[in-house]
């Protein structure tokens, strides 16, 4: 049999399929090398974003108003190019809002041109950006860019801080405590060592805060179903008015009974006008008052019942203050201070130096200007607790409503005094708080409501980070 001969067409054919073949295994070596490079270029945006994210988030914890002299700038650029710093300096602890992930140490590189990389600092906002060069190819040096932009919101004022360091600072009992935008500082400075009972919270009570601070070496004692949100960590804080560190804390003195520019009037000898003298003996123990408002001035003690109005300054020598039981106490601009009796250092009569007895209310503003701004009540410092009597203390009993719902907030600050608010042991129910509490023993005991008080504070250590591209 013959064998059939190739014809022009077979070799044309074969030709094409030759042809085609290579055309084919040249596109997808190009398509894979196009992936590769892609997939690198991706790569290298991906880590220039989290290199200028982690720089400005590193940047705005260190934006000026805090400690003068630092550089926000340069704390960027520390963190966009050095990783060692990353891995040492706490990168993974850094959170980008709305991505809900850490970021990890930038795996960059960035020397190359003059202002490669930078940032910008301008009212209260960082801005960071990162470039580097990303050869494509083998042959093509292309710039990957990233940007990112931080605001840095001061932090809130803690709502209730305690000044004391070690055990019995702060105690909750049966309270459910919400803070949604507010915190909780215990202590100033180191806690006792070793001691374990410096938050005590106990008999089924919770406390949800945006933040909680112990002094250091302090640790929270939760018993019987009692539990706190986030968990505790240890920082320093100052006594907010009792040390001038700004621009956190300003030392506020103590006024005189005598400065007549503060308290035009003293009513230690004899009470206003109506109200009536409650004396012990031959000395006037309180002036009380049933209606109306209350002249500021120099009292002995003030029995405020029924309708009454405060309004300026209040100085009370020694016997304290009582709301009796449903009273209604309302003012604007007040601000009362608690002093001790002269040359001693009880601050108070019946048990306490102020009560609030139950369902009364103390719906009170503060003054928004001048040295004793923001504080509503203030203790002295020479108020002294001792063992076996409470007469420096404070007692805020069950269906209080303490302080109005509304900025501007006030402030009660007992530097030397122990607070006790809620119902528990008092009848009554639940105490509504809306001031913030400054004390050196806090306890809270049954049903507590405080609102959602945010002031701001000048503080960033607690403060809000928004980060953007």
């Amino acid at each position: 049999m013959a064998r059939p001969r190739r014809t022009l067409l077979c070799r044309d054919e074969r030709g094409q399929m030759i042809v085609l073949t290579a055309t084919s295994l040249l596109f997808f070596f190009l398509l894979g090398l196009l992936a590769v490079n892609g997939a690198i270029a991706v790569a290298s945006r991906t880590s220039a974003q989290r290199a200028a994210d982690a720089g400005a988030l590193a940047g705005c914890l260190d934006l000026p108003g805090t400690f003068p002299g630092q550089d926000p700038v340069g704390v960027a650029r520390q963190y966009v190019e050095s990783p060692q710093r990353n891995n040492t300096g706490g990168a993974a602890s850094l959170h980008l809002e709305g991505r809900n992930q850490a970021v990890p140490a930038p795996q960059v590189s960035t020397t190359g041109a003059t202002g490669a990389n930078g940032g910008v600092l301008e009212n209260n906002k960082i801005t960071v950006w990162v470039r580097r060069s990303q050869r494509m190819f083998g042959i093509t040096d292309v710039t990957v860019r990233a940007k990112a932009a931080c605001t840095r919101q001061e932090g809130g004022a803690p709502v209730l801080h305690s000044l004391k360091n070690g055990d019995g600072s702060f105690d909750v009992e049966q309270a459910q405590l919400n803070l949604p935008r507010g915190g909780i500082v215990v202590g100033t400075r180191d806690c006792s060592p070793g001691d374990p009972r410096t938050m005590v919270v106990q008999g089924g009570a919770t406390i949800t805060a945006r933040w909680i601070d112990l002094c250091t070496g302090g640790q929270p004692f939760l018993s019987q179903s009692s539990w706190i949100n986030p968990p505790a960590t240890h920082g320093w804080r100052c006594d907010e008015y009792g040390e001038d560190r700004p621009p956190v804390c300003r030392y506020v003195p103590e006024p005189s009974p005598d400065d007549r520019s503060l308290f035009p009037a003293d009513y230690r000898g004899q009470c206003p006008v109506g109200s009536r003298e409650r004396r012990r003996g031959r000395d006037i123990q309180f002036c009380e008052f049933s209606s109306g408002p209350v002249p500021p001035g120099v009292y002995p003690g003030l029995k405020l019942d029924g309708n009454v109005t405060l309004s300026g300054n209040y100085y009370l020598d020694g016997n304290g203050m009582q709301v009796l039981s449903g009273a209604n106490v309302s003012g604007q601009d007040v601000f009362v201070f608690i002093g001790p009796d002269s040359g001693g250092t009880s601050c108070g009569s019946n048990n306490a130096s102020v009560t609030l007895e139950q369902n009364s209310t103390f719906v009170v503003t503060p003054q928004t200007v001048g040295m004793y701004r923001d504080l509503v009540l203030f203790q002295s410092r020479r108020c002294r607790l001792q063992a076996g009597n409470n007469r420096n203390s404070f007692d805020i009993q069950g269906g209080v409503t303490m302080g109005s719902p509304d900025p501007p907030y006030g402030v009660i600050y007992l530097p030397t005094a122990h607070i006790d608010i809620g119902p528990e042991g008092t009848g009554g129910t639940q105490t509504a708080v809306n001031m913030r509490v400054i004390a050196y023993e806090i306890r809270l005991r049954g049903p507590v409501f405080f609102g959602d008080i945010w002031i701001p504070s000048g503080d960033v250590n607690h403060g809000d980070v928004k980060l953007s591209e």
